[in-house]
């Protein structure tokens, strides 16, 4: 009995020291080879992440974070410049329109603050051309430089005709249009003057052919007066 206790009690050393042996080997990641003397994975199942790669994921979490907040703000800037250049490109394209229309007094030109606030600006200046009757404008909108660090502005030129000239040819055609005008008058009034002097004469020839036997005289008299009294006038002489 005493070598069957001694027998089971040395198995039960031997189970807790394989035991305590194994949880040694299960906390550590790595063994130590001593014929080599380096570090080799173990093959053991581990139950929680070492400092190290603790350390390694916080460390490319926030190079994520960081990398991904750095796109978003280079993102909304960009949104920003696209808005405020589509702003300046409106304003530019509706000064321009007014310049071509002749709303724009382009002789006298100058900064103009196109809003409110005073944060967009325009710029208009000409430029003669080898062209004659043709002068090129240009138009610059942008945002005021001293609200804004690093301002948005645009710019367009365009072709059109020289104001002075539309007004010298708009003066020339009301010239013509009254001069004709003039001109239609004073054919009527020549016609009206040329009808009148035949009815005249006609009248004459028949107060002065009226008259019977002595009163020859007077029709030949106002046979004379006109074209029509001429031949009633002779009638009345003859008597």
């Amino acid at each position: 009995m005493t070598n069957v206790e001694s027998q089971m009690t040395n198995q039960c050393r031997m189970s807790k020291g394989r035991r305590s042996k194994r949880r040694l080997l299960r906390r550590s990641s790595f063994v130590l080879c001593p014929s080599t003397f380096d570090l080799r994975p173990s093959t053991f199942r581990r139950d929680a992440l070492s400092l190290l790669e603790v350390i390694l994921a916080i460390a490319i979490l926030g190079g994520s974070l960081a990398i991904i907040g750095e796109l978003i703000r280079i993102g909304a800037r960009n949104a920003a410049i696209s808005r405020d250049l589509t702003t300046a490109q409106l304003y530019c394209e509706s000064k321009m329109n007014e310049a071509a229309a002749g709303v724009i007094d382009l002789e006298n030109l100058g900064t103009e603050t196109l809003d409110e606030a005073g944060e967009w600006m325009c710029v208009i200046t000409t430029e003669a051309l080898d062209q004659q009757q043709l002068i090129a404008v240009n138009v610059t909108v942008g945002q005021n430089p001293d609200e804004f660090a690093r301002p948005v502005s645009f710019s367009m030129t365009r072709w059109i005709i020289d104001p002075a000239y539309v007004a010298e040819c708009a003066a020339l055609d009301a010239q013509l249009k009254a001069e004709a005008k003039q001109r239609v008058t004073n054919a009527a009034q020549s016609a009206g003057g040329t009808g009148g002097a035949p009815s005249a004469g006609a009248a004459g020839g028949q107060s002065g052919g009226a008259p019977s036997g002595g009163g020859g005289g007077g029709g030949t008299t106002g046979g004379q007066g006109g074209f029509g009294g001429q031949g009633q006038g002779g009638a009345g002489g003859t008597p």
